[in-house]
């Protein structure tokens, strides 16, 4: 029985941690981060989907740009609340460069998550998605 359990963490140990990665994760803001999509997190907003949930806080009210770009074509969503279960607040299919997808959004104080997926059913692939605090103008007059 040793000789099993050791065996299994031994294999856990040489699976790459990308594979392991958990479908909920935090992001900061003015962060990026990568991700890899595959079938063990699926999508709550594009049934047949696979999908990665980023959750961030903000203190005050500010302007954010949301980035998802990947090879493959994306589709983003910003979802009120922590988790993957919150309210849709907004969607993008292609509003970034080519087929990636981007949001920019004044939010209130509070937390709010992003789902980064993609357009189609079933597709595997890497990612980076970002969340940046953009400038407004009515700070550019006090700098």
């Amino acid at each position: 029985m040793k000789k099993i359990y050791a065996s299994l963490l031994l294999l856990l140990a040489l699976i790459p941690g990308h594979l392991l990665a958990a479908c909920e994760n935090t992001i900061e803001v003015n962060e990026s981060e990568p991700g890899t999509w595959e079938a063990s997190c699926t999508s709550e907003n594009n049934p047949g989907a696979y999908a990665k949930y980023y959750t961030f806080t903000l203190a005050n009210s500010r302007e954010i740009t949301i980035d998802l770009a990947s090879s493959k074509d994306t589709l983003l969503f910003l979802l009120s609340g922590a988790g993957k279960t919150g309210t849709v607040i907004e969607e993008d299919d292609d509003g970034g460069s080519g087929s990636n997808s981007k949001i920019t959004r004044t939010l209130a104080a509070g937390s709010y998550t992003v789902e980064a997926t993609t357009y189609g059913d079933s597709v595997t692939g890497t990612f980076n998605v970002s969340v940046i605090s953009t400038t407004t103008p009515s700070e550019d007059c006090f700098n």
